[in-house]
C-alpha cells in the first residue's frame, strides 16, 4: 500500500520541472521515469509475493516455511516488518545480484514484543532458503549481549516499515543519531557516494542497545 501511495505522489512530481532550465528539467523527469518504473516493479513483485504467502497461510501449510528467531530479555525500544532482497550477507559475502534481471530471493523481518520480551525472525520460504540462512549466519557469532544493536542496524538498513520510541532516540547523542541516520539512508540516491559497495554491518556500533539475547532458534 505505501508503493501504490509513493506512485500518486511521483506522478505530482512531474509538474516539479516548472520553469526550470532545460538541463534540471531532463534530471527531474528521468528521476520521475526512474522511480514510477521501479515502484511498478515492486508492486508486481509484492503482489505475487503476497498471494504466495496467502496461500501458505489460508491452507495453514507452513512446511515450506523456515527461518531464524531471536529473543531478547528485554523490549527493545524499536519495531519493523517487512521484507527485502539482499544482495550481500550480514558478513559481506555476496548472495545475488539485484540488477542481473533474475528471479531475486527474498529475507523478511519481523521484530516485536510480547510478555516483557522482544522477539525479531528472519524468514523465508525453504526454495529461498540457501540465500536466507546465508544472509543471517553472521547473527550466532555475535556476542549475546551486541546481538540487539546488530539487529538495530540491520533493521534499519533494510526495512521501510520501521518506528522507534521517540524517548530513547530523544536521549542518543548527536553523533550516534547521526550514524544512525546514515544507516536508515544507505543506498539511496542522496547517499550514492557514501552506499557501500558490499555489506558494512559487521562494523556495527555493539554498545547501542543493552539487551542480551538469550535463545537462537532455527526452524
Amino acid at each position: 500500500f505505501a508503493k501504490i501511495r509513493h506512485k500518486l505522489s511521483v506522478e505530482i512530481m512531474r509538474e516539479a520541472d516548472a520553469g526550470r532550465s532545460l538541463a534540471q528539467q531532463e534530471e527531474i523527469q528521468n528521476f520521475v521515469r526512474l522511480s514510477k518504473a521501479g515502484i511498478d516493479i515492486a508492486i508486481a513483485e509484492g503482489a505475487r509475493r503476497k498471494h504466495v504467502y496467502d496461500q501458505s497461510l489460508l491452507s495453514h501449510n507452513f512446511s515450506e516455511y523456515g527461518g531464524l528467531v531471536l529473543r531478547f530479555n528485554k523490549i527493545l525500544p524499536f519495531v519493523c516488518c517487512g521484507g527485502f532482497n539482499p544482495e550481500f550477507s550480514i558478513g559481506g559475502e555476496v548472495l545475488q545480484n539485484n540488477n542481473s534481471g533474475d528471479d531475486l530471493e527474498m529475507v523478511t523481518l519481523s521484530i516485536s514484543s510480547y510478555a516483557n520480551q522482544t522477539y525479531a525472525i528472519f524468514g523465508w520460504r525453504t526454495d529461498e532458503a540457501k540465500i536466507g540462512r546465508r544472509f543471517v549466519d553472521f547473527f550466532p557469532s555475535v556476542d549475546s549481549h551486541h546481538s540487539a544493536s546488530l539487529l538495530l542496524e540491520t533493521a534499519l538498513e533494510y526495512s521501510e516499515n520501521f518506528s522507534a520510541t521517540p524517548s530513547w532516540w530523544n536521549h542518543l547523542p548527536d553523533f550516534k543519531k547521526q550514524s544512525l541516520q546514515s544507516r536508515r539512508f544507505r543506498g539511496m540516491p542522496n547517499q550514492i557516494d557514501s552506499a557501500p559497495q558490499g555489506s558494512d554491518l559487521t562494523k556495527f556500533d555493539p554498545h547501542l542497545l543493552e539487551a542480551e539475547c538469550i535463545q537462537t532458534l532455527w526452524f
